[in-house]
């Protein structure tokens, strides 16, 4: 008599978990997608983080000087430039990658700062770069 309860006790559990887990597919679905938001490449912060790196790369330099396309600077006793190559501002010699994707780059000295200008995607940026 006993073994017969016992064996509507496993089906019981197993629709238990199984109602428990449905219950929770919704909460996994709103975690997923609040997630895969956050995840997303944000490039105007990637941006952000490589001028830090630009910024401190100038102020560890000296003889700066803009033309307005190109910035020439000496950074370690070497002659150095910075410039938009095929859609990259880079640093050459080298190929250091500051700013990637962008249409132009120009740069110039406003109430004095350096102060680059670039656009992509139809957007124009403006940011300071150093002080003279």
């Amino acid at each position: 008599m006993r073994s017969w309860g016992r064996r509507g006790s496993v089906l019981t559990e197993f629709l238990l978990t199984l109602l428990i887990a449905c219950l929770l597919i919704p909460a996994c679905i709103v975690c997923i997608a609040v997630l895969s938001g956050t995840l997303k490449f944000d490039q105007t912060l990637q941006d952000e983080i490589a001028l830090m790196q630009l910024r401190r790369v100038l102020l560890l330099s000296y003889d700066i000087e803009t033309n307005g396309n190109v910035v020439y600077f000496t950074y370690q006793t070497r002659e150095m430039r910075l410039s938009n190559v095929n859609r990259n501002l880079i640093i050459q010699p080298g190929t250091q990658i500051f700013v990637s994707d962008i249409d132009y780059a120009s740069f110039y000295y406003s109430q004095g700062l350096l102060m680059m200008k670039y656009e992509r995607e139809g957007k124009t940026y403006e940011k300071a770069l150093i002080g003279q």
